[in-house]
C-alpha cells in the first residue's frame, strides 16, 4: 500500500503543473502587499519541488551575500518592470535560477544578449561607439536578432563553463545597462571583473579546457567593451589573445558552425590589425586559405559561403601595403630596380581585386535577389548583414587599390585613372551611408564606422590631381608619390587606427 501511496502522490504533482511557473500579480496591487492563499499555495509548492528553501535563506544573509554573485539581486523598487506585458507584474520569486539558465540570466537582466548580433560585427569600436552617441535615436534601433553571428549559440552552451556564463552575465548587463533596462544593483563592471577572474584561472589551471570556449569567452569581452566607451587598454588585450589563440590552433581549427561564427567575429578585426602594424597577415598562408574554402563549402548560406571567399581575397591587402611602403622608404633603388618592384605590388593589387570581382560575379549569379553589392540602395531594401560584410570587402579594398594605382603606375595617365576610381568609390560610399541613414540606420552604423577612409580620399582630392605632380626628372616624381602615398596613409592610420589599436601605456 505504502509504494502505492507514493505513486500517486509523485503522479498528482506531474498533474499539478510545472515544477517551476511565474507567479502573477495585478499590476494594481504592490509588490509588497500580502499574498493571496492561493499564491502562498504556489510559493510553497515551487520552493518544495525545487529543493532551494535552505539556498534561499543562506543568500538572505548579510554575512553570505557575495557582491560579485553571478545571480545579482533585483531592486526592490515596486514599480520596477521585467519587460512584462501591459498590466501585470512579476513577485520576485519568480525570477529565481530555473532548469533553464540562459532564460533565468535574460530575465535577470531583462535582455537577451542574442539580439546583440549587429554589435559583434563592430571591427573599429571607438567610431562605432561615437555613432552611437551621435545618433538621434537609441541603440535599440540596431538590435537585430537572428542566427547571423555566434550569439546564437549562447543558450545551448549555457551552463557547461562557469567563465563562460560570467562573460555572459557580464555582457548581458553592459547591454542592459545601455539601453536603460537594467534591473540589477550589480554593476556591469563587477560582473566583468569576476569574469577576466574566471577566465584567468581557467586558462591557467585548466589545460584540458576546449579553446573554442576560451576563445568564445575573449569574444564575448570585446563585445562587452564594444557596449559603452571602450577602454582601448583592454579591448587590446583581448583581441590580441584571440588572435594569439587562433595562431596557436591555426588553419586546424574545427569547421563547426559555431567555430566559424566565432572566427568570422574577429577576422576581419585582425586584417585591420596587421594593417596597422605594417605586417603580412597570417592568414595569407596557403593553410589558411583552404581552410577558408573548406569553411565557404560547408555554408549553405549564400551570403555566408561567400563571407568565405571575400575574404579570403582581402587577407592578401596588409601584406601588399606593407611591401609599398618599404619601397616608398628605398631612396637608392635604381629606376629599373624600382619599376620591377612596384610592378610586382601593383600585379599583386590587380589580381586581388580581380579575385574579388570574380567572386562578386558568383555571388550575383547565386543569390536569390541576384542585384550588384555596389548598386545604390532603395528604401524598399534592407540589406542583410552579411550584405552589407561583403560590400565593405569590396569598397574598402577598391580605394586602397586604386590609390596604390595612382601611385605606383609608370603611365600619367594610369595614375589619373586610379585616383578617378578612388575618387569615385569614396564618394559612392559616403552617398550610400547618407541615403541609409534613415532606411537602415543598422547598414548606415556599420559604414560610418570606416567612413574616415572615404573622407581621407575626398579631403585630398586636389594634392592627389596629376596637375600637382613635378615635371623634373624621374627621381623627383618617384620622390613625389613616394611622399604623398606615406602623408595619406600615416594621417589615415594617425586618425583611425592608434585610436582603435594603439595601447595607452600606464605610468606605475
Amino acid at each position: 500500500m505504502e509504494p502505492d501511496r507514493c505513486r500517486k502522490k509523485r503522479s498528482s504533482r506531474r498533474k499539478a503543473g510545472p515544477a517551476f511557473e511565474f507567479i502573477s500579480i495585478a499590476s494594481s496591487s504592490s509588490i509588497i502587499e500580502p499574498y493571496t492563499e492561493e499564491v502562498r499555495i504556489a510559493i510553497r509548492r515551487q520552493a518544495a519541488r525545487s529543493g532551494r528553501q535552505k539556498h534561499l535563506r543562506e543568500s538572505a544573509s548579510p554575512n553570505q551575500e557575495d557582491s560579485m554573485s553571478i545571480t545579482p539581486q533585483l531592486k526592490d523598487s515596486a514599480d520596477e518592470k521585467i519587460n512584462t506585458p501591459p498590466g501585470i507584474q512579476y513577485a520576485r520569486l519568480a525570477i529565481q535560477p530555473s532548469t533553464n539558465g540562459f532564460e533565468t540570466m535574460r530575465v535577470i537582466y531583462n535582455f537577451d544578449i542574442t539580439a546583440l548580433d549587429s554589435f559583434v560585427d563592430v571591427d573599429l569600436a571607438v567610431n562605432a561607439f561615437r555613432l552611437l552617441q551621435d545618433h538621434p535615436t537609441s541603440p535599440a534601433a540596431f538590435l537585430q536578432k537572428g542566427s547571423s553571428s555566434f550569439l546564437a549559440y549562447l543558450p545551448s552552451r549555457y551552463g557547461f563553463k562557469p567563465f563562460l556564463d560570467d562573460a555572459m552575465h557580464c555582457v548581458a548587463a553592459r547591454a542592459a545597462q545601455m539601453l536603460g533596462h537594467s534591473t540589477t544593483r550589480t554593476l556591469p563592471s563587477e560582473l566583468h571583473m569576476k569574469a577576466l577572474r574566471s577566465l584567468y584561472s581557467t586558462t591557467q589551471n585548466d589545460a584540458a579546457c576546449p579553446i573554442t570556449d576560451i576563445y568564445c569567452a575573449t569574444r564575448l569581452l570585446v563585445l562587452y567593451e564594444s557596449l559603452g566607451s571602450p577602454d582601448i587598454n583592454a579591448l587590446a588585450i583581448h583581441n590580441e589573445y584571440g588572435t594569439k589563440l587562433l595562431s596557436q590552433k591555426g588553419p586546424s581549427l574545427d569547421l563547426s558552425r559555431f567555430s566559424r561564427m566565432l572566427f568570422r567575429s574577429q577576422g576581419p578585426h585582425i586584417v585591420i590589425s596587421e594593417m596597422y602594424k605594417q605586417d603580412y597577415s597570417m592568414f595569407e598562408a596557403q593553410e589558411w586559405q583552404d581552410f577558408f574554402d573548406r569553411a565557404a563549402n560547408m555554408e549553405t548560406d549564400v551570403d555566408a559561403h561567400y563571407w568565405w571567399k571575400f575574404f579570403g581575397c582581402v587577407t592578401s591587402l596588409p601584406g601588399i601595403l606593407k611591401d609599398a611602403r618599404a619601397l616608398f622608404f628605398e631612396t637608392t633603388l635604381d629606376p629599373f630596380t624600382y619599376s620591377s618592384r612596384s610592378f610586382s605590388i601593383l600585379e599583386r593589387a590587380k589580381n586581388m581585386y580581380q579575385a574579388l570581382n570574380n567572386s562578386h560575379v558568383l555571388y550575383q549569379r547565386s543569390a536569390s535577389q541576384p542585384r550588384s553589392l555596389l548598386s545604390l540602395p532603395s528604401s524598399a531594401n534592407i540589406e542583410s548583414t552579411g550584405r552589407v560584410r561583403l560590400q565593405g570587402f569590396l569598397r574598402y579594398s577598391a580605394m586602397f587599390i586604386s590609390r596604390l594605382l595612382a601611385t605606383l603606375s609608370l603611365s600619367e595617365v594610369d595614375r589619373a585613372m586610379g585616383e578617378e576610381e578612388a575618387q569615385r568609390v569614396a564618394a559612392e560610399t559616403l552617398l550610400v551611408e547618407k541615403m541609409t541613414r534613415n532606411s537602415d540606420p543598422t547598414m548606415a552604423w556599420h559604414l560610418g564606422q570606416r567612413s574616415t577612409l572615404p573622407y581621407s580620399i575626398i579631403r585630398t582630392r586636389e594634392e592627389w590631381l596629376p596637375i600637382n605632380e613635378p615635371g623634373g626628372s624621374w627621381e623627383e616624381l618617384k620622390t613625389f608619390l613616394a611622399r604623398r602615398w606615406l602623408l595619406w596613409e600615416d594621417s589615415y592610420h594617425g586618425t583611425v587606427l592608434v585610436e582603435e589599436l594603439e595601447r595607452v601605456q600606464v605610468e606605475n
